[in-house]
């Protein structure tokens, strides 16, 4: 398998042309970025049409976080109503994208990595390859590449110290999650670090140590320029008592393109790009596709999903029917077979169930064709319904139409029934897509059994004139 990646960072943007075979990997190819046109040969010289990309910087940002364990499709609405939790940042400067680490089936939980990533060095990525006609099929943070290096190194916990020009990322992940991932500056004297340099270093690897109660890192990585290489392991064996390596490299191909030997030490973040164990949910840092776009061709491509399962189900038993019928007409003759009335009786019987359920089916495929031709969001309208309920409040029955949503409300807690009713109603009402729901109905002596209420959904101009004003909550300050 033969592709490009590309390299984005503050200060270059480098191209690798790259062949993985087995577990060896080649650099066939390398071009430092100057200018389009010399950009474009480089991708003419190897008939490239498509390829992914990664950015360091030390803007973006990594948080660790603790969900209740959930299936794949609901972690992304955990992940966006979540968000402000998590992170202090401006939502129109930042990304934001996440990767499932681990799960505790015991405890029930989802461990994740969240990246924010600088809108505008994201879209100078994508326009780079929009300009130059290059389909960009992933587009990774550098956090994600260390996480699929450190995972093969089956230890129990690791950091990886990367140092490029004048900037050290620490990155420490613990059995499988991301402990720390941080930048600081790098200052070099006579071939190591500064004094400050280090100790900054040794602050953060002993900030582990005191979080898992004098446990100490397994082993450090270093992934350094080889002008920093040596030094700095040098001055870690000061501070650090634990094993200290380096990563195999990836290499240069002499036969392809006359280049030997092999590629930097800090270009060691190439192998990040090619995990040996599969990624939980198969869901992986990837900024190719803007967030609020990738939202809505997943709720779309979900529902076609749904209804080309229909279709496929309704074929199959229209045609186990006509199957069926054509069987059953053998016993119908009864001059070359003798069959008993009884039996044609019972396969009459059959053949009347078949006919009821092959309409039922077509009824409800018809449905749900209707349902995926509209241009409606019911995905949207649910997820936020139910993400917002509190959990006294059950639902006994429910009815999805065009103009809204009929539901009635169980409330089990005799003593609580009126405030979970309020409760329910002001969580319907924060959603900020139905009409506003009034309290006035609601028994104030805890007889209130059975909520019915009647959802009208917002006209868009009403919803976008909310956003703009700050939504039903007052607004947020930042992601």
């Amino acid at each position: 398998m033969k592709e490009l990646i590309v390299y984005f960072s503050q200060n270059r943007i480098d191209a690798y042309y790259l062949e993985k075979t087995g577990k060896t990997l080649t650099v066939l190819d390398y071009h430092r970025y100057k200018d389009d046109e010399s950009f474009t040969q480089f991708l003419n010289k190897r008939k490239i049409r498509q390829g992914k990309a990664v950015i360091e910087d030390r803007e973006t940002v990594v948080k660790s976080v603790t969900a209740p364990l959930l299936f794949s499709e609901d972690v992304e609405n955990f992940v966006t109503n979540n968000i402000n939790e998590y992170f202090v940042l401006d939502p129109n400067d930042y990304e934001v994208d996440y990767r499932i680490t681990s799960i505790d089936r015991k405890l029930k939980e989802l461990h994740l990595m969240l990246t924010a990533s600088k809108k505008e060095t994201l879209d100078e990525v994508r326009t780079l390859f929009s300009r130059n006609r290059i389909r960009l099929t992933a587009l990774s943070a550098m956090p994600g590449l260390l996480m699929n290096i450190v995972q093969k190194e089956n230890k129990n916990s690791t950091a990886i110290i990367r140092v490029v020009a004048n900037s050290a990322w620490i990155h420490i992940e613990r059995q499988n999650n991301v402990f720390l991932h941080t930048a600081i500056n790098y200052e070099d004297a006579e071939g190591k670090p500064t004094e400050d340099t280090l100790e900054n270093i040794g602050y953060y690897l002993n900030f582990y140590s005191r979080q898992y109660f004098g446990e100490t890192i397994d082993q450090v990585i270093i992934q350094a320029e080889k002008r920093f290489e040596e030094g700095l392991k040098i001055s870690l064996e000061s501070i650090y008592d634990g094993d200290i390596g380096t990563l195999k490299l990836p290499l240069f191909s002499a036969k392809e393109s006359g280049l030997s030997g092999t590629v930097e030490p800090e270009e060691a973040w190439l192998q990040g790009f090619y995990p040996e164990s599969k990624l939980t949910y198969n869901k992986e840092i990837n900024y190719a596709t803007k967030r609020d776009q990738y939202i809505k061709s997943n709720r779309r491509n979900s529902a076609i999903r749904l209804t080309a399962a229909l279709l496929l189900v309704t074929l199959l038993i229209q045609g186990g029917f006509i199957v069926l019928e054509n069987y059953m007409k053998s016993f119908y003759n009864t001059e070359l077979v003798q069959v008993p009335e009884d039996r044609i009786s019972e396969v009459n019987e059959i053949l009347k169930e078949a006919t009821a359920n092959e309409k039922e089916l077509r009824k409800k495929a018809e449905i749900l064709r209707g349902i995926s031709s509209e241009n409606i969001d019911y995905t949207g309208y649910l997820s936020a319904f139910r993400d917002r309920l509190p959990r006294e409040a059950s639902i006994d029955s429910i009815s999805i139409h065009k103009t809204g949503i009929d539901v009635s409300f169980y409330f089990a807690k005799e003593d609580s029934r009126t405030m979970d009713a309020a409760r329910t109603v002001l969580a319907i009402n924060s959603t900020g897509l139905f009409e506003p729901v009034r309290m006035s109905g609601l028994s104030m002596d805890n007889s209130q059994e059975y909520l019915q209420v009647s959802l009208l959904y917002k006209q868009e101009e009403s919803i976008s004139t909310q956003e703009a004003d700050g939504g039903s909550e007052g607004g947020t300050d930042g992601l």
